[in-house]
């Protein structure tokens, strides 16, 4: 009955439609419109893509009498798409409760708080990796056929195989946040030891045989390799596939066992890490004070940028794009041609390498999303910068500029690093440099302008701002459509022309889409800002 009540709890505080939409529904009804046409877009053009891809995929297997190899992609990312979620959820969620001062002290056993929290983590988990790997789910039973006993076998499944990359990566979370707080840079090094993990997958992926018309075709021998080389997996397969009995009970026993054991042991730890807390190793440094004055625009960006690299989640969703950049840029000079070579392959070799550096840079440009949600995480002390004599504007200005302090060195080095390795010329180099400026701007502005008019203040933990708030779900829907426009644009417009003067014809327009965002941040961010509660 209390684990009942705290759930109820729990699930109303993480998953109410306000706490989702960050806005009241019913005194926000245009908003409320537009951001629910937003979001079906959204989930339309992803299950679009992956469906077609998935689709794609089974028709080849399907040909090839080897459909059951859809069962070992679905495998792999039921394991994987939980690591990741668990990493960034797992210590605040589970062993360090930033509610253990109110939840502490009540009449509730530490076991019953830390299976409600579980509970709702993995409610979490399992609906986002439900949306990823639908498109899976209908591929295979399109063409493998429909079974009444397979479906049962798989939502059971879609329960079971996570749990052990829950229990694991939990554990691995938890000794991350206590050795990096006891070291002098140590949110940096956890930032570091994820994007390693990021890289490391994203390098194994890039391991792919011969590829056809869909990329998917060149997983086919990864991915079928890891799911027989990981007993769980080769048990789902077949427990599906072949309505094997044994092994899924092979499946939910050893599962199960192991996450009994978690559960017992997780309480216990949790109980213990709650009461003691996470204590921070302060490094201090004697010496007298210095005040200096400074413009207030470049000590708010000083702000923004001390908040970005304070908060592992937030660095690493948003800096995922720059780094990756440079990273290929870099490696460019040592593989040559190979990358732009490798990408022009799986694009049918139709594609100029300035137009390939263009989408790459691009890309990053546009993952790189910190004004979307810079002004949501101000959280609870809104109340601080508003009580401020500073013009609501201004505050805006920083948090757009922080992002383009970020953009700017990534597009320059990436453009002539890059450019180098596949013999740019160096006009069209300097023409593309222009445009990925102009577009890093208008996107710069735009994520501002969403966050700036759908604002998500109340949430307990920074990953729902982080990754699960709207503003930044249409923020990257906005993104992909500015690359769809300039794509378009180029393609059927621009396409007969000499190529730098088509960049400079983008570099115009997106300018001039920077140039009306600017006008929306510069005045009418006041009354936006006078409408905030808080």
């Amino acid at each position: 009955m209390m684990l009942s009540n705290l759930l109820k709890v729990y699930m109303k505080n993480s998953f109410s439609l306000k706490r989702l939409f960050g806005f009241d529904l019913k005194k926000n009804r245009v908003k409320t419109i537009f951001t629910s046409i937003a979001i079906v877009y959204g989930v339309c053009v992803i299950v679009g893509l992956f469906g077609w891809m998935f689709f794609d995929l089974g028709r080849v297997l399907d040909d090839m009498g080897q459909t059951q190899i859809l069962l070992s992609f679905l495998g792999v990312f039921l394991v994987v798409f939980p690591v990741f979620l668990t990493l960034f959820l797992a210590s605040g969620s589970l062993f360090y409760y930033k509610d253990y001062d109110i939840v502490g002290h009540l009449p509730i056993k530490p076991r019953t708080i830390f299976l409600a929290k579980l509970i709702v983590m993995l409610t979490m988990l399992y609906v986002t990796t439900l949306i990823g790997i639908l498109p899976i789910i209908f591929s295979y039973f399109y063409w493998q056929g429909f079974s009444f006993v397979a479906l049962i076998f798989f939502i059971v499944s879609l329960i079971v195989i996570p749990l052990i990359s829950v229990a694991v990566f939990s554990l691995l979370s938890l000794v991350i946040a206590i050795v990096t707080s006891r070291i002098r840079f140590g949110k940096l090094l956890n930032i570091i030891f994820l994007f390693i993990i990021f890289f490391g997958f994203m390098l194994l992926m890039l391991q792919v045989n011969d590829v056809d018309v869909n990329p998917l075709t060149g997983q086919i021998d990864l991915f079928k390799g890891i799911a027989d080389a990981y007993p769980p997996l080769t048990w789902f397969t077949k427990a599906i596939g072949e309505q094997d009995w044994l092994s899924f009970l092979y499946l939910i026993g050893s599962h199960g066992l192991l996450f009994a054991g978690f559960i017992y042991g997780g309480a216990r730890l949790a109980a213990y890490t709650n009461k003691r807390g996470i204590r921070v190793m302060k490094h201090s440094k004697k010496g007298p004070v210095k005040i200096q004055q400074a413009n207030i625009v470049v000590t708010l960006v000083k702000k923004e940028f001390k908040r970005l690299f304070s908060g592992v989640n937030y660095a690493l969703n948003t800096l995922f794009g720059v780094v990756i950049t440079i990273v290929l840029s870099i490696a460019s000079l040592f593989f040559g041609n190979e990358i732009i070579s490798y990408l022009q392959t799986d694009l049918g070799g139709i594609v100029s390498p300035e137009l390939i550096v263009v989408m790459i840079i691009g890309f990053s440009v546009m993952m790189t999303t910190t004004p979307a949600v810079s002004l949501s995480l101000e959280g609870k002390k809104l109340w601080v910068i508003k009580s401020l004599p500073i013009e609501p504007y201004k505050i805006m200005y920083a948090k757009i500029f922080m992002n383009l302090v970020l953009i700017i060195p990534m597009v320059f080095i990436g453009t002539l690093l890059f450019g180098y390795s596949s013999q740019i010329s160096l006009i069209n180099q300097l023409a593309m440099m222009l445009m990925l400026l102009a577009f890093g701007v208008a996107m710069s502005f735009i994520y501002g302008i969403i966050n700036m008019y759908i604002p998500k203040f109340e949430f307990s933990n920074e990953v729902e701002v982080v990754k699960q708030s709207l503003s930044v779900l249409i923020a990257i829907f906005a993104g992909f459509a500015m690359l769809a426009i300039n794509g378009l644009l180029f393609y059927f417009v621009l396409v007969d022309l000499n190529m730098a003067l088509s960049f400079l014809i983008l570099s115009i327009i997106n300018g001039l889409i920077g140039a009306v965002c600017w006008y929306v941040v510069r005045y009418q961010s006041a009354r936006i800002f006078a409408n905030y509660q808080g």
